[in-house]
């Protein structure tokens, strides 16, 4: 019956239905009644069936139906993810059931190819099918992931997954290749083509083996490739490597300061957000290809000359040292990458610790100047802050559960983004959305005529929205640290000999480890490392590789110079794991007076992923104290 609404009203009334069954979390008496109602089906047909007639038609006279839908799409990922986290694989399942990934399969709207950026006149984003296609590509990636993240290990889901990716293979290789395109005087990347790339990598991600060079998406490897080039690596490039106008951007934006920097905070967190979750997905991609087994396991010929095809060199030539000779990234490139992690890691710790350290001061002991400070820092634009979390319910719903997981690669699961943030400080989105203008008058003119106490609480309710955004974005740095780290431990384990034993226990014991990490590289407890993501799958190869094997990295020259270089990350690695605990023991201390139901809450995600850290990098150093 909602179909049969005017367009007018059918959009505002999907989005009601979908804020209706995200509100009850611990229900599914909403989705269950829609289900048996057919109505999962039905959107899903309209969706394929209408897309191409919508999107074909002039702007002005598609727009309402092209919110509908949108709307739909909500809908359906509000369903995938309704009830508790114990029924949401039910959840999942019903949708599934419905023929969700058949029918987006078979949306041709999908494929629409837009208009080419033109390097003399700018596109009218009102207009231009480039940026109408936006709000179908990205709705249909979000709930296509939703799906596959929210049923690890079913055959069935990924198969139909990596279905849909081979069938819209020109839309995924385009936004890719959009994404990673330079700036010309009429256009660049932005929000649309980051936010579509950052989805359409972490389904890649999400699929392992799907990029096996013999594999049904090996194209995407050079597109994938370019990606790395053009997004990864240090955000402030020297000697001439090329830069995103994305990544120059943010940078920018960092470096400005006062209200019109903090008036922009909420947009440029979210770009943040979506370039890390890129960055994971690529490493998680590369990680996969790396370790010894998975590409074999994949490939035709199912033997290790496969795998082995999949090293990469430390350095590439002396005009472009981040990419080789067929634009793969070079281990400097990971390690940069890596590095960069480190400084966001430690950069996010800080801003952390304060927000975190204001959350549990008391009233009594805040300041005025404490607060107008955080309502200049972290009040305007308050309503769009979450990271990756969009405005409507629905699909916020599905955007925390896939945060931490498929979203950046993350193979531990999902985490709140609010897991260390004082219980009840984190405000709902109705309170946030209309204190972002108090909290702009606020922090412009004093108080703007709040009285003391109603500051204070306003800038309590702006600091626990911001350092929710923040913890998730830590954990994901976490992520993308961990699995850069194990990309190029994988290459040692593979390549280099063994370390001395003795040698190796006295750097772990030295680091602050035990007589178990020289056993991991040693081969005599491969099992003990199951939780490091560089030893998981590897158990056949940790035989000591012969002295040609290190040629596959590259010239003696080259694998020393990546080693100095790699020395300084590791020495980073222990300076941020020190920092992160810093602020976690902040965070585990009792909660401020006033704040509603204080306490810490949960914090194991990242002592998961501190450990692992650690457990990486002594074995990295133990490999680099032998070179």
């Amino acid at each position: 019956s909602l179909l049969l609404l005017p367009l007018s009203t059918q959009a505002i009334a999907l989005h009601l239905v979908a804020a209706l069954v995200s509100a009850d979390a611990g229900s599914t008496a909403l989705a269950d009644a829609l289900h048996r109602a057919d109505v999962p089906r039905v959107l899903l047909e309209s969706v394929a069936n209408n897309a191409p007639h919508i999107l074909l038609q002039p702007a002005q006279k598609s727009e309402q139906a092209l919110r509908v839908i949108a709307a739909q799409l909500s809908l359906l990922l509000a369903l995938a993810s309704a009830g508790s986290p114990a029924a949401r694989k039910g959840s999942i399942k019903a949708v599934a059931d419905a023929g969700a990934l058949p029918y987006l399969t078979a949306c041709k709207a999908l494929d629409f190819t837009p208009e080419q950026p033109s390097t003399h006149r700018r596109l009218q984003k009102s207009g231009a099918l480039r940026y109408r296609l936006v709000h179908l590509v990205c709705p249909v990636l979000r709930l296509v992931l939703a799906l596959l993240a929210g049923t690890p290990g079913s055959s069935g889901l990924a198969q139909q997954t990596a279905a849909f990716a081979v069938a819209h293979q020109d839309m995924m290789a385009r936004i890719m290749q959009e994404a990673a395109s330079p700036a010309t005087p009429a256009w660049q990347p932005g929000d649309e083509e980051l936010e579509q790339a950052a989805l359409a990598v972490s389904l890649l991600a999400a699929l392992p083996g799907a990029l096996s060079p013999r594999g049904p998406l090996a194209g995407f490897r050079r597109d994938m490739w370019r990606l790395w080039l053009m997004l990864c690596g240090h955000d402030s490039r020297q000697g001439g490597i090329p830069v995103s106008s994305i990544v120059a951007q943010l940078r920018l934006a960092g470096s400005m300061d006062g209200p019109v920097a903090a008036s922009n905070r909420a947009h440029q967190e979210r770009r943040r957000s979506q370039l890390l979750q890129l960055r994971c997905g690529l490493a998680s991609c590369l990680r996969d290809a790396v370790t010894p087994g998975a590409v074999g396991a994949t490939a035709s010929s199912g033997t290790d000359d496969a795998a082995g095809a999949e090293l990469l060199i430390c350095v590439g030539h002396q005009a472009q040292t981040t990419v080789d000779a067929m634009g793969r990234p070079t281990l400097l490139l990971i390690r940069d990458t890596a590095d960069q992690a480190l400084q966001d890691t430690l950069s996010l710790s800080e801003d952390l610790e304060d927000l975190l350290t204001f959350l549990q001061t008391p009233d009594s002991l805040t300041t005025n100047a404490a607060v107008t400070q955080k309502l200049v820092d972290w009040g305007p634009g308050l309503s769009g802050l979450s990271a990756l979390n969009p405005a409507n319910p629905a699909e916020r719903t599905a955007a925390e559960g896939l945060n931490d997981s498929a979203t950046s690669g993350n193979p531990r699961g999902a985490a709140d983004n609010r897991a260390l943030v004082v219980a009840g400080s984190t405000p709902n989105d109705h309170r946030s959305s209309s204190a972002a203008a108090t909290a702009a008058a606020a922090a412009a003119g004093g108080f703007g005529g709040l009285d003391p106490a109603a500051a204070r609480r306003l800038a309590r309710q702006c600091a626990a929205n911001a350092a929710s955004v923040l913890l998730g974005q830590l954990s994901n740095q976490l992520n993308l640290l961990e699995q850069c780290l194990a990309v190029v431990l994988l290459h040692f384990v593979q390549c280099l000999p063994r370390p001395d034993t003795a040698a190796a226990m006295a750097v772990t014991k030295a680091a602050g480890g035990d007589d178990t990490d020289a056993m991991l590289l040693d081969g005599t407890a491969a099992q003990a490392g199951s939780g490091s993501l560089a030893l998981t799958g590897v158990d056949n190869l940790l035989h000591s590789p012969g002295p040609k094997a290190a040629a596959k990295l590259g010239s003696i020259s080259d694998l020393q110079f990546f080693a100095g270089k790699m020395r300084d990350v590791c020495l980073g690695s222990d300076e941020a794991v020190s920092r992160v605990r810093t602020v976690l023991e902040v965070a585990a201390e009792e909660g401020a007076a006033g704040v509603s139901g204080s306490g810490p809450v949960g914090g194991e995600v990242y002592s998961e992923s501190l450990e692992s850290v650690e457990l990486l990098n002594r074995q990295l150093k133990a490999y680099l104290a032998s070179l």
